[in-house]
């Protein structure tokens, strides 16, 4: 039973998110701050515009961020299934190598002229 839990509170503690995203999830929110303490200073309409300008910026940010995620994650595929092509590739010939130089060889053999052992005394 204490196994089953120590192995579920090691799951459990594993970070949702990548050390790598952390410092941009930082920079969001100190973003996100800077445009509130700012929108507060206005009044009125200006408020109201700054905000809807800090949400568009925010919007803008995670869209083109998604994008270049998927993009990357797309040309890793297509790379990937490139280099397998190739080593498929690279199989196959490393394969019919040895077949090619069997059939060069034995056709070598019927080529020749026979020879016949004798014994000598």
């Amino acid at each position: 039973m204490l196994k089953k839990l120590k192995q579920q509170i090691v799951e459990m503690s594993e970070p949702n998110i990548s050390n790598s995203t952390v410092p941009m999830f930082r920079q969001l929110v100190s973003y996100i701050d800077n445009g509130l303490a700012e929108s507060y200073q206005k009044e009125g309409d200006e408020r109201a515009a700054q905000l809807v300008t800090h949400m568009l910026n925010l919007r803008d940010f995670m869209t083109r961020q998604v994008t270049d995620n998927g993009l990357r994650q797309i040309l890793m595929k297509e790379i990937l299934t490139l280099i397998d092509q190739i080593e498929q590739e690279e199989n196959a010939s490393e394969e019919a190598e040895p077949l090619e130089q069997m059939e060069v060889a034995e056709g070598s053999k019927k080529n020749a002229p026979d020879t016949f052992l004798t014994e000598t005394k």
